[in-house]
């Protein structure tokens, strides 16, 4: 499995992911992303401030990202080459 990295946006607040995560394919990379975000809205922000997590490939490469604005995520993919 490749290693992605998932780094945190929202409302000022910037958490950098050194240490990456193993996903498996879109449907690995698109989990991650989407409880990173509910979590991270929910535990910090009241979940009303809007939250991106963009998602890294190993060359750092930006290849997705998820954003949260009111009550939904989705997912928007800047990169076909992830399976």
């Amino acid at each position: 499995m490749d290693r992605f990295f998932f780094e945190l946006y929202s409302d000022g607040l910037a958490i950098w992911d050194d240490e990456g995560a193993a996903c498996d394919g879109r449907r690995g990379i698109e989990a991650r992303a989407r409880q990173l975000v509910e979590k991270h809205a929910k535990q910090h922000i009241g979940g009303e401030a809007p939250v991106s997590v963009v998602v890294l490939d190993e060359s750092h490469t930006v290849i997705a990202t998820a954003i949260r604005e009111g009550h939904g995520t989705r997912m928007a993919w800047t990169s076909t080459r992830v399976g």
